[in-house]
């Protein structure tokens, strides 16, 4: 509903009868009303018409009845006739053609208060309004962009500043260039959580990467001179920020000695890339250990991705494989057997067909045909190909219908019939479960290091077969393809070999008050971890001496069955009788070094077994109080460098073909205000 101004001057009770309200609308279009106190309560219950009606904040001071200082003005809102919305239709229509805007943008936020700013200044003023006269030029847009990005950045240092100084900055660093002018940019977002245990995300920079090269050297310089913006120096150069980053060789090299956590999703993606020979041609050759695969470099087009794709550390492996233990994982191309080879062809021709379909444009056909659009799959998301196999699966009928009907479409006819249905499905349900997790640990509105032990726990249990559906019911593997259980096998050891869990993914699970228990990792795990939390206490309060006890009440036990409505709900710790109440009367500075124990004994209520951990540390921050700020730290820390990402999918939107010549300046500049804009919509007293 709309509000309607009203002139609080000339609202008073009438002297004749004060149960009348005279309300006189500073507006020619709408007619002075009067309402009596039964009629205002009548419309207020009876009125069908919700728009009809708004109520308006009583500001008056010559109002004095507590009931209209409680529930307002109830003010007849101006109904707007269907001629005068055909004209503003026509104005619309007009505008989207010849300057070939896209029709969503009625539905934009932006353009609805531009346009609910203009109605409120139009009521001010009577008489024609110059509208030339009251919009600002494209200069003074601009000048004012680079305004109000210079203040915020006044506004911010001291705030990032005082998050350094806390241990809690975690800076997230990547490299992109557009693909219209091939400008290269350095990225930078950051993410902590501030001291009202607010979780917050901030795109600090998109600006122009000006050194000569992408060495190690080089990197770091740029990250260092774009910190510099924001006062971080002294924190960059001695090593009191946090980094999150993917694995490229020159990001590794240039972040050196820093406090560095790798991204998990750009290794679920490498995992992956491998298991299905997707990193490019293959050698093969014969290590001293059996066979071993060597990937070879392979040139991929600059085309608005990130350049940690041209350094790609899929050949970066934990451990060597060994042929005995990990037959599948040491397989190479050459001497893949003919089931999985069948598989990869489903891949292959599934690749080719989406891409014919969005070259001569059947997606509309299919879709007529109330089929789903198929989508093409990213070289550099390699996850994106789950989408492109769930589309081809749930349409393929539909295609092979259209595709019958064009005689042009043989090679696709031949292709289609190659496609083996049950091998496709079987493809679908076994990446369906790293899509998932994918998804879930990209969430940018709470803490999300926890979620990589969870994530971690659920992939293997659906590599094992042991996974269970939302009952607890064991999920059956049924293999229509003789060809899955390789690839099953072969991502289940790449996993192991590529990726292990951190000791900061498992003291966040730990300090999640869901995971605390960690109930799914073996004991000397828990101990490790319990050791790694106390050593970070022992060093807040100045104390030498470590605890290494293992919390006794622990159990190595395996999980009961249990439902879950998500995968988190999933990995939450079974229920416990025996925990202790904390006594909220403790002194939070005697056996400081406890804390960790009073945690893990504690009664945890349920308004704080929620996916957010931050709740529950906000309000025992007083009585955990160095807990509570190592806590801080490690929910500071994303799993993921999505968020510096986000970034780059906004740069590539904003830097079009029709804008391609806009200043790298002036790219930086909107893309840090909209940041900006975006964090004060989550957390308006941010920069207060």
């Amino acid at each position: 509903m709309s509000d309607v101004e009203i002139d609080t001057e000339n609202v008073a009770p009438s002297a004749a009868d004060d149960d009348i309200v005279d309300v006189e609308l500073d507006s020619s279009t709408v007619s002075n009303e009067k309402y009596r106190s039964d009629r205002i309560e009548h419309l207020l219950k009876t009125c069908g018409d919700a728009k009809q009606y708004s109520i308006v904040k009583n500001s008056s001071q010559l109002i004095k009845s507590d009931g209209w200082n409680m529930f307002g003005f109830p003010v007849k809102n101006t109904m707007i006739s269907n001629n005068d919305k055909e004209k503003l239709k026509e104005k619309i229509v007009s505008w989207a053609c010849l300057s070939i805007r896209p029709f969503t943008i009625v539905e934009d936020c932006g353009f609805n208060d531009l346009i609910r700013e203009s109605i409120n200044i139009g009521q001010k003023y009577t008489g024609d309004i110059d509208v030339e006269h009251l919009l600002p030029t494209a200069n003074t847009v601009r000048n004012n962009v680079r305004k109000a990005a210079e203040n915020y950045r006044s506004v911010l240092i001291p705030l990032l500043q005082s998050q350094a100084d806390a241990g809690v900055l975690c800076i997230i660093p990547d490299l992109w260039s557009d693909k219209h002018r091939k400008i290269c940019y350095i990225g930078l977002s950051c993410s902590f959580v501030n001291d009202r245990f607010q979780s917050v995300a901030i795109d600090l920079c998109c600006g122009e990467y000006d050194e000569m090269d992408k060495t190690g050297k080089s990197v770091y310089l740029s990250i260092r001179k774009q910190l510099t913006m924001f006062g971080l120096e002294y924190y960059f150069d001695n090593k009191k920020l946090l980094f999150m980053s993917d694995r490229g060789s020159n990001i590794i090299k240039a972040l050196e000695g820093h406090d560095v956590l790798f991204c998990f999703g750009h290794r679920i993606n490498n995992v992956l890339q491998r298991a299905f020979y997707q990193t490019g041609p293959k050698q093969d050759k014969q290590a001293n250990n059996g066979l071993a695969v060597t990937p070879v470099k392979r040139r991929i087009d600059i085309q608005d991705i990130s350049d940690e794709e041209l350094d790609s550390d899929v050949e970066d492996i934990y451990k060597r494989p060994s042929p005995s233990r990990h037959h599948e994982a040491t397989i190479i191309l050459s001497k893949l057997p003919s089931e999985p080879k069948e598989l990869l062809g489903v891949i292959v021709v599934s690749k080719s067909l989406v891409k014919y379909v969005k070259l001569t444009g059947l997606n509309k056909e299919i879709q007529d045909s109330h089929g789903v659009a198929l989508q093409q799959s990213n070289i550099t998301r390699w996850l994106s190909l789950s989408s492109l196999l769930k589309s081809v699966e749930s349409s393929i009928e539909h295609v092979r219908a259209l595709l019958s009907t064009k005689s042009s479409a043989q090679k696709q006819k031949v292709n289609l019939n190659k496609i083996h249905i049950g091998g496709l499905k079987d493809l679908v349900i076994l990446l369906d479960t790293f899509q998932e997790v994918i998804k879930m640990i990209q969430t940018g509105d709470r803490p999300t290091l926890h979620m990589v032990y969870v994530s971690l726990n659920k992939l293997k249990l659906h590599l094992d077969g042991k996974d269970v559906n939302m009952n607890g019911d064991p999920k059956l593997i049924d293999d229509r393809h003789e060809g899955t259980d390789f690839f099953r096998q072969r991502i289940k050891q790449l996993l192991s070999l590529m990726f292990h869990l951190d000791k900061k993914h498992l003291a966040a699970a730990l300090l999640h008050p869901q995971y605390r228990k960690l109930t799914f990792i073996d004991d000397y795990k828990k101990s490790k971890t319990h050791i790694y939390v106390r050593q970070l206490l022992a060093e807040l309060y100045d104390d030498n001496v470590v605890q290494h006890q293992v919390n006794s009440t622990l159990s190595s036990h395996e999980p009961q069955k249990k439902k879950h409505k998500t995968i988190e709900e999933q990995f939450v710790d079974p229920e416990d009788d025996d925990r202790e109440t904390f006594d909220g009367n403790e002194s939070s500075t005697s056996n400081k070094g406890d804390e960790l124990t009073k945690y893990l004994k504690m009664q945890i209520e349920d308004k704080f077994k929620t996916p957010n951990p931050l709740p529950f540390w906000k309000f025992y921050q007083d009585k955990l109080p160095n807990l509570a700020k190592i806590a801080r730290r490690f929910f500071s820390i994303p799993a993921t460098s999505a968020g510096v990402e986000r970034q780059f999918s906004a740069a590539g939107v904003l830097i079009n073909e029709r804008r391609a010549s806009l200043n790298p300046e002036t790219v930086e500049d909107v893309l840090f205000v909209r940041s900006i804009k975006k964090a004060l919509m989550k957390c308006p007293d941010l920069l207060l």
